[in-house]
């Protein structure tokens, strides 16, 4: 545990941490059209959370209702509280495939009030552009931003390769999976990095708010579970819950050394290119070494049966 802490105090010293001059971030007021334009973007086929409130009648409704939701988004945003009652999610599994007793065949879908989505969307635009202009997210991440996707970190990754083939060279690849990466966020620690990046006073606060003292239930053929507390983890089936993910694993690749890392959100790849076999695989488990490291200072673990290694040559 003391081991632990030294090097939690390592991290946040800014060891591996993506060096910031950010300006503050600061909330601004929520105006009218800005909820307007956000309800015209809802999707009416999610079902509803536990308001009951679907997307449909809220958009029928929101003529009659716009003032008095940009009151209440405005008013926690200059309290930093976020609404209990809209941190409470539905839970519903859904069945994948194969035995239909065993439960790690079901994905759980969470659903969350429909003003939580809204109210969260609106922070995450303001948030997102923070971040944007001010170059804070990481090149290597593709995953959950404008104008990047699978494909984009694909044919970086892929052109790197061909390029070390065409020189002859033999190229290292490890492709690893976190365990449930999304799950298992430290709040204290994202708190941190939040504040890292630009977020403090009311608006770190805001955050914490949003973060702590969420519940959920699960809800199957109209039977429902008692509430549970959620203390770790992003909130799933949320907006903000991949941008502040994207935020908790941006100093990865600060801890790589040696080799090229492509992201798209928790999938992550590293990869070496080198003449020599044994160079290659000298650097690479240098670079694995540490980001084990980095994982243990972040509370996240690799899950090594899902983590593949291979070299990528002519022959």
């Amino acid at each position: 545990m003391l081991k632990t802490l030294k090097k939690l105090k390592i991290l946040f010293s800014g060891k591996y941490q993506i060096k910031s001059s950010a300006p503050n971030f600061r909330f601004r007021p929520i105006m009218i059209q800005d909820i307007r334009e956000a309800v015209a973007k809802l999707a009416t086929s999610k079902s509803f959370g536990t308001d009951t409130i679907s997307s449909y009648f809220l958009k029928l409704a929101l003529p009659f209702l716009e003032n008095s939701i940009a009151m209440l988004f405005n008013i926690s945003l200059e309290t930093s509280i976020f609404p209990m009652l809209w941190k409470i999610s539905r839970v519903a599994p859904i069945y994948k495939e194969g035995d239909k007793s065993e439960k790690s065949n079901y994905r759980p879908i969470s659903v969350l009030p429909v003003i939580s989505r809204l109210f969260e969307r609106l922070v995450y635009d303001q948030l997102y552009k923070h971040l944007n202009s001010n170059n804070l997210l990481a090149k290597e991440q593709s995953g959950f931003r404008t104008l990047h996707s699978t494909l984009t970190c694909l044919l970086k990754s892929t052109d790197d390769w061909y390029s070390s083939l065409d020189k002859g060279q033999l190229v290292g690849l490890v492709l690893m999976d976190l365990k449930k990466a999304f799950d298992t966020v430290d709040h204290n620690i994202l708190c941190q990095k939040l504040e890292h990046y630009g977020l403090q006073g009311r608006e770190l606060t805001w955050f914490k708010s949003y973060l702590s003292n969420r519940k959920q239930y699960c809800s199957i053929n109209g039977a429902e579970s008692e509430l549970m507390d959620i203390n770790i983890g992003v909130p799933q089936g949320s907006c903000l819950g991949p941008l502040l993910f994207l935020l908790y694993i941006n100093d990865l690749p600060q801890a790589v050394k040696n080799s090229k890392v492509a992201m798209y959100a928790d999938d992550t790849s590293i990869s070496y290119r080198s003449d020599d076999i044994h160079k290659l695989q000298e650097a690479m488990n240098k670079d694995l070494t540490t980001i084990v490291e980095w994982l243990k200072c972040n509370r996240l673990s690799l899950n090594v049966a899902k983590t593949k290694a291979m070299v990528i040559s002519r022959k």
